[in-house]
């Protein structure tokens, strides 16, 4: 544990009450927001039974928790203190029925019944919205309530978390009618993807995803398999297959490479590649 030397005279000069009954030694220092005592020197705080803890254990472990036996935040008896992992803080404070769950947490806002009304509500049609406001929590908390991730003991028909996909989708801009079109189209040999991309408002690349059922799945769609674009038949191809054939015998009868370049609008590092075989390799 990272504390000073002032840290640790502040921790021993500082009262501790005596509790006949428990046997305590309560912290009469400050306290922090959750009822631990604090101990603050030389623009530092460090938690009072944490350093109680680490003076007396013959063995301190930064990683672990400093838990109490006595369930007096305020102890810092080391008698009283224990190391133990997050989990088994956990396992203690529940065996000790210290896990508040529900209407029976500090911050809660609702009561178990109000989540079930809520849930009914919300099944009879009833915005998240407009029960957000009637409650006076969250839209987003009303979501987490009817899908069953807060306020699991709650009763009230609980409504599974759909995944959006097509038309369902938040962000859809299409209907599956405009998608089989698509397809159908894509099929019937149509592949001026930009000109179909302008009439569904959509990119360019959405509509070949669709086309190829990349995007907006369907396991009973016909899809237009992805077409290898190489040679002459590429999209950005300058040169034709002769073209390339020319290249490669002019370059083998002696001509530069920067004249052929020159010659046939393209780089002089592209005429060595094409010689060389690292392009074109089928023309």
């Amino acid at each position: 544990m990272d504390i000073t030397q002032t840290g640790i005279d502040k921790f021993k000069g500082t009262e501790k009450l005596v509790r006949p009954k428990t046997g305590c030694w309560e912290w009469q220092g400050p306290l922090n927001n959750y009822g631990y005592g604090v101990v603050r020197a030389s623009g530092h705080t460090w938690l009072a039974h944490r350093v109680s803890c680490f003076l007396s254990a013959e063995k301190f472990v930064d990683d672990l928790c400093v838990c109490h036996h006595c369930d007096n935040r305020k102890c810092v008896r080391p008698e009283h203190l224990f190391q133990g992992t997050v989990t088994e803080n956990h396992e203690d404070m529940q065996h000790k029925d210290r896990l508040k769950f529900g209407d029976g947490h500090h911050w809660s806002t609702i009561t178990a019944e109000d989540a079930a009304k809520i849930r009914n509500l919300h099944k009879e049609g009833s915005s998240p919205d407009s029960l957000a406001a009637r409650y006076s929590i969250t839209p987003e908390m009303i979501r987490l309530i009817v899908r069953g991730e807060a306020w699991k003991r709650a009763g009230g028909p609980v409504r599974s978390k759909q995944p959006q996909i097509g038309e369902t989708h938040s962000q859809a801009k299409l209907t599956w009618y405009q998608v089989r079109d698509i397809r159908s189209r894509a099929q019937g040999g149509e592949t001026n993807w930009s000109k179909m991309a302008r009439e569904f408002a959509v990119t360019s690349l959405m509509i070949s995803n669709i086309a190829r059922g990349l995007a907006w799945k369907d396991p009973d769609a016909l899809v237009v398999a992805k077409r290898v674009q190489k040679g002459s038949t590429h999209s950005q191809a300058k040169l034709s297959d002769a073209d390339v054939a020319e290249i490669r015998r002019l370059r083998k009868d002696g001509a530069r490479a920067d004249a052929i370049a020159i010659k046939f609008g393209v780089h002089f590092q592209y005429v060595h590649r094409l010689c060389r075989g690292d392009r074109r390799k089928s023309s």
